[in-house]
């Protein structure tokens, strides 16, 4: 089988928890395809580059020689005229004689695509939280995925949550989904040093500033809590995109210095700052999956988080839950981190979780999904 992958929006560094997905994803299904599968990555020069160590036969690599400009320039025709303008990806595509073709950011997703095709959808956050977003920016989700819902084989949610709301707001039949649970970066014994200081206790809040991940109401709550225990030693580690509204908002706190955002971050500097704190928060107001509550029970720190579905759904009670639109609420769980309040789950229960959230799983569902599709036989996977 000839699974092609379309990578012509994927950026590394740039979007999170998805790139994290996508270079997690391929070399995973490297390891659980078969011998005569073909894996074969579409891209520019930028796309492709992460995957230039990867050394595997059954790996091919097909260039498209447009810039990054020109790929947005097509993404954004696409929403008026949708699939239309890339539908010009559609003629390379064909001559390659895939199976099945996966989308895993559901951005540029071309007309004319003979083989079967298969999206991954992430979340549905324009809907849950639209006053979120721009006017513009709910417009745009909303166009491309009536075109990929509607024009697609299969849909691969990453979560039961985000299934449910396929289903809800674009009524996309059972026989047409999956779910495949992401998971967090495996925790790591080789680290690089700390890059936050020593000497102060803290706790971690991994995100990007997008408006959702309700870092305002997380300053005011930490505010409180320093105003309210000023002989507490504490400091709040951000890492993460940033933004000029977040520069606004640490400006209060320089003074101070009891509130360090650190930008980007290795996976290795992340694996210390995890290990070296006193827990995580997590005040998100909506995730699609929720990479960090797993990171940071995997480094058997304490987690206070937000009361979601999709958390519960993910690691049940073995967190401390909140109310993230309450700066009170968010307060007693810093309260609780630094009080050492918030219980650890049992080796047991981590590694039950672990085990069920993990990439090696991640890459085997969606082979056998891509199996499924591409072939319309049972999947080749090996128990």
């Amino acid at each position: 089988m000839r699974i092609g992958i379309a990578l012509f929006q994927f950026f590394p560094g740039r979007i999170g928890g998805v790139a994290e997905y996508i270079e997690r994803l391929i070399p995973g299904l490297l390891k659980v395809m078969a011998q005569d599968d073909e894996l074969v990555l579409c891209g520019n020069h930028e796309n492709l580059a992460p995957f230039d160590s990867l050394n595997d036969p059954r790996l091919k690599r097909v260039l498209f020689s447009w810039s990054r400009r020109w790929i947005q320039c097509l993404r954004l025709a696409d929403l008026i005229l949708p699939g239309s303008l890339s539908s010009q990806f559609a003629g390379p595509l064909n001559d390659l004689q895939l199976d099945v073709f996966f989308c895993p950011q559901q951005s540029i997703f071309p007309r004319g695509v003979r083989a079967r095709t298969v999206v991954a959808v992430m979340d549905f956050l324009h809907y849950r939280c639209p006053d979120q977003l721009s006017g513009v920016q709910r417009w745009t989700r909303r166009r491309k995925e009536e075109h990929f819902t509607r024009t697609c084989d299969h849909a691969i949610s990453i979560s039961a949550a985000t299934q449910a709301d396929l289903q809800l707001f674009y009524k996309v039949p059972a026989e047409k989904c999956s779910v495949v649970h992401l998971a967090g970066r495996a925790p790591q014994t080789t680290m690089a040093p700390n890059p936050v200081p020593p000497g102060t206790p803290y706790i971690y809040y991994p995100a990007a500033a997008f408006p959702h991940k309700n870092h305002p109401r997380l300053l005011q709550a930490f505010r409180r809590f320093r105003e309210s225990h000023p002989e507490t030693p504490a400091r709040l580690v951000l890492s993460g995109q940033t933004s000029s509204r977040m520069q606004q908002l640490l400006r209060p706190h320089a003074a101070a210095g009891d509130v360090l955002h650190l930008g980007f971050v290795s996976s290795a500097e992340v694996a210390a700052i995890y290990a070296g704190s006193q827990g995580v928060i997590i005040p998100t107001l909506f995730e699609g999956f929720g990479m960090p509550v797993i990171e940071g029970l995997g480094y058997g720190r304490p987690v206070c988080c937000s009361d979601l579905p999709v958390f519960h759904e993910l690691v049940g009670d073995a967190v401390r839950y909140f109310d993230p639109q309450s700066i009170e609420s968010i307060q007693t769980a810093i309260e609780d981190l630094f009080a050492a309040r918030v219980a650890v789950p049992g080796t047991a229960k981590t590694a039950e979780i672990l085990e069920r959230l993990n990439w090696d799983r991640c890459a085997a569902e969606t082979y056998a999904v891509l199996c499924e599709c591409g072939t319309g036989l049972p999947t080749r996977l090996s128990p």
